[in-house]
């Protein structure tokens, strides 16, 4: 399966290249096998309402107080979580490899830029 943009005539390299990768945001399906993956490295990934997105979506949670780290936040803003700004910051992203495992959902992505 190949996914060619033809607007920006891109094909997808992370749905034929085995070692390319994609982020994932505003989730608002994901298939149960991929999700019990998630679900082996974290418990506060779950779906909640997005007032700001105006969606319900799969979101990170507090630890502490489980409320909702929106995606915006951790994905968009420059120094959120998966947005590093210095290599301090990015050295502390732990990324999980996935092994013949075919995630489906349904959700914004970006392809990663080796």
């Amino acid at each position: 399966m190949v996914y060619f943009d033809s607007k920006k005539n891109i094909i997808y390299q992370w749905l034929t290249n085995p070692k390319a990768w994609a982020i994932l945001s505003n989730v608002r399906r994901i298939s149960s096998s991929a999700l019990s993956i998630i679900n082996k490295h974290s418990k506060l990934y779950y779906p909640a309402y997005s007032k700001t997105a105006k969606m319900t979506y799969y979101a990170n949670h507090c630890c502490h107080c489980k409320s909702m780290q929106g995606d915006f936040m951790m994905f968009d803003e420059p120094g959120g979580v998966f947005y590093p700004v210095t290599s301090e910051q990015a050295k502390k992203i732990k990324l999980h490899e996935v092994i013949n495992e075919t995630i489906f959902a349904n959700a914004n992505h970006r392809q990663a830029i080796e």
